[in-house]
């Protein structure tokens, strides 16, 4: 039978578990969500694999979009983040994904002679959505630090960039080792290992919701809202990149 306790929590049903409890409970959360899921929906790394140019470029002007998004957030969350301990791993985060912006741009430039326009926007609008969300969290007018962090942090840095280092990175790696050997060098020389201190950062976030039901709730409530519109995202990859084959 299925653990219940994330939804006794979320429905008030039960009272808050420990932060180390909480974490393994979110983390197979997550993965029974995907696993029930076809392995083609699960990975948003889409396109790489296609070799017409137009695929190629749009692929690239998406993740230096990406990577941007996932630099921007946790920069936003550093004027309120309310665990001193964190602040110096968030600032990293920023300075890392703009970093992996700047690798995947220079790619772009150097097979394609095209750069990185500033008003750049992704082409399909359940990508926007997920990146929205992780903007805000589900609570967008609250005043409280912690809430905002955990509002936001589950959705990046758990649910997408924790998505990202369980399955989808090691599932792309093997996919590009030896048909892009330039962009396996540039994820597994820098890129890698950065995205699993990333999804640490979330993973530790959530601890900090040790004993507190109200943070739990948002966690759990954000956890899912983040999987249905990853799930809606990569089902949107597959689509765009379909027809550009």
């Amino acid at each position: 039978m299925a653990d219940t306790t994330l939804d006794e929590i979320l429905h008030g049903d039960r009272d808050a578990v420990s932060g180390n409890r909480f974490l393994d409970l979110m983390l197979e959360r997550r993965t029974e969500f995907w696993n029930n899921k076809p392995a083609t929906e699960r990975t948003h790394y889409q396109g790489f694999e296609n070799q017409s140019d137009a695929a190629i470029k749009a692929r690239l002007l998406i993740q230096c979009h990406a990577e941007i998004s996932a630099g921007d957030i946790p920069l936003q969350m550093l004027d309120y983040i309310p665990w001193l301990d964190l602040k110096a791993d968030f600032a990293r985060q920023v300075h890392d994904e703009f970093v992996h912006f700047k690798l995947i741009r220079d790619y772009l430039y150097r097979h394609f002679g095209e750069t990185y326009p500033g008003d750049y926007q992704p082409p399909f609008q359940e990508w926007k959505d997920l990146l929205s969300l992780a903007q805000t969290g589900d609570f967008q007018v609250s005043v409280d630090a912690a809430t905002k962090v955990v509002a936001r942090s589950v959705v990046l840095q758990f649910a997408v960039e924790g998505w990202d280092v369980e399955f989808i990175h090691p599932e792309f790696m093997k996919e590009i080792e030896y048909s892009n050997p330039e962009m396996f060098e540039i994820f597994e020389s820098r890129i890698i290992t950065d995205e699993q201190l990333h999804a640490e950062n979330g993973e530790r976030v959530l601890v900090r919701c040790d004993g507190h039901r109200e943070l739990q709730q948002i966690a759990i409530r954000n956890l899912d809202l983040a999987l249905d519109y990853h799930h809606r995202a990569n089902a949107a990859y597959q689509d765009f990149f379909d027809k550009l084959s």
